[in-house]
């Protein structure tokens, strides 16, 4: 029997047929929407690789239903943090922005955006005012919640859009909040910055051009003061999320400035495993654990845990919050991520992989620990057995519920399994090596040509 074979049809029937249910409902802690793939910007970096728009593909786009059906599955899972990312720029999508707005359930919203409709002072009013409006729309029906725009402000995002039309929106903002409470424009529209790499002066440029200082860097945290001691807004906050990138550019000098350990715990608590889906690494976030869902929704209608998890995924479109639920929690993978963490999950991948580490690091980013453990259906089929194997140890799966295949495959002890791993992936490199490098000889007229 050569095990890992289908491994991915095989991933699919164990799920399938494993009975496992979630133990509670768990709510949405936090959900990220990407309503569209589309980027004007696009920036070399992107590790999404959003394309700048020429013709619409509608399928780069999340549908009406989708946001509808979204809309009613944050009533049904207790939705709390909403932020509206990419992916793409947001803010091609306005329409999407102030329908979420007025119509989800959330205690507060993000807006994340590169900040391309700043280019001239009546669009930025313009936008600023449709965005006030859903607010006060929602603030009718629903009295406490916030509202925040979180800018890119980095040498990528600035190679296109000008600081000075970022300073523009900066002027705006603090000039409202100088006026008396009823005269002001966007009284609940809350902005501060994400800048991609600490040793990059385009916050530095922003400062000057806006007559403010920065404070000092304390936990990949600064201040763009103002000296005006007015009542409005003296202070913005600017929130480093120093990495390096893995995107689609192959030349890109993004340079390391700290270290992929003291990264991760700048953002984690390793009082608990890191677990994907159940933590949120937003700005000021100790990592910690979340009563809740972490989701992202994207632009073609998947909704999955954040962070990376096997390879089960829920249909914005279709399912309802228990659906979801059911979908993500009957995949024991998915479910060891949510309940358990990510180094649980690694510590099995790499008795087939002992240098994940190195891979790891080489990426930089927290949720490559997962990717990089379940890179593959082999290494997701070897963790998928030995995760079942460790249940039943303990008593949470029962044998005599199993069907008899899964049974015959969780009998193989520890070493067996890696041994009919390795054999089964040493086979696929041997077919790698040879068969697409065959040369074709073609025989014309007694002249070989290769």
């Amino acid at each position: 029997m050569d095990i890992f074979q289908n491994s991915e049809k095989l991933l699919l029937k164990i799920s399938k047929d494993l009975s496992l249910k979630p133990d509670h409902f768990y709510p949405l802690s936090v959900a990220y929407i990407w309503p569209t793939k589309y980027c004007p910007v696009g920036c070399a970096h992107c590790m999404f690789a959003s394309p700048k728009p020429r013709f619409i593909n509608q399928n780069m786009i999340l549908s009406e239903k989708a946001i509808n059906n979204f809309i009613k599955m944050s009533y049904d899972a207790q939705l709390s943090y909403l932020v509206v990312s990419g992916g793409g720029e947001p803010m091609l999508e306005l329409p999407t922005i102030l329908k979420l707005i007025k119509e989800a359930r959330f205690n507060y919203f993000e807006l994340i955006t590169g900040g391309y409709w700043t280019s001239n002072i009546h669009q930025i009013k313009r936008c600023l005012t449709k965005i006030q409006k859903a607010i006060f729309f929602k603030k009718a029906k629903q009295k406490k919640f916030s509202f925040s725009l979180r800018i890119s402000v980095d040498r990528y995002h600035q190679k296109i859009i000008s600081p000075k039309s970022i300073a523009h929106l900066v002027r705006i903002i603090r000039s409202d909040s100088m006026l008396p409470d009823k005269q002001r424009s966007y009284p609940d529209i809350k902005i501060y910055f994400r800048s991609l790499l600490i040793n990059d002066d385009t916050v530095s440029k922003l400062a000057k051009l806006l007559g403010a200082r920065l404070s000092p860097l304390k936990n990949y945290i600064r201040n763009i003061i103002f000296d005006n001691s007015s009542k409005g807004l003296n202070e913005i906050t600017v929130f480093y999320k120093s990495m390096y990138f893995v995107g689609r550019a192959t030349n890109l000098s993004a340079h390391k400035i700290i270290e992929f350990d003291d990264y991760f715990n700048s953002y984690s608590d390793f009082n608990d495993d890191i677990r994907l889906g159940r933590t949120y690494l937003g700005p000021m976030s100790t990592g910690a654990l979340l009563k809740g869902l972490n989701v992202t929704v994207t632009y073609n209608g998947k909704i999955m845990p954040y962070g990376g998890v096997s390879n089960i995924y829920g249909d914005i479109c279709k399912d309802n919050y228990k659906d979801f639920l059911n979908k993500i929690f009957h995949d024991i993978i998915s479910r060891t991520l949510l309940l358990k963490g990510i180094n649980y999950v690694k510590k099995f991948a790499e008795e087939v992989e002992p240098k994940l580490d190195k891979k790891i690091k080489k990426k930089n980013w927290f949720a490559s620990i997962a990717d990089e453990s379940l890179s593959t259906s082999e290494i997701k089929l070897y963790v998928c057995l030995r995760l079942v194997q460790e249940d039943v140890i303990k008593g949470k799966i029962k044998v005599k519920n199993l069907p008899n295949y899964l049974i015959k495959l969780i009998s193989h002890k520890k070493t067996s399994l890696q041994t009919e791993y390795y054999k089964y992936i040493n086979k696929l490199k041997i077919i790698k090596r040879i068969y697409p490098n065959e040369m074709v000889q073609i025989k014309i007229k007694n002249t070989s040509i290769y």
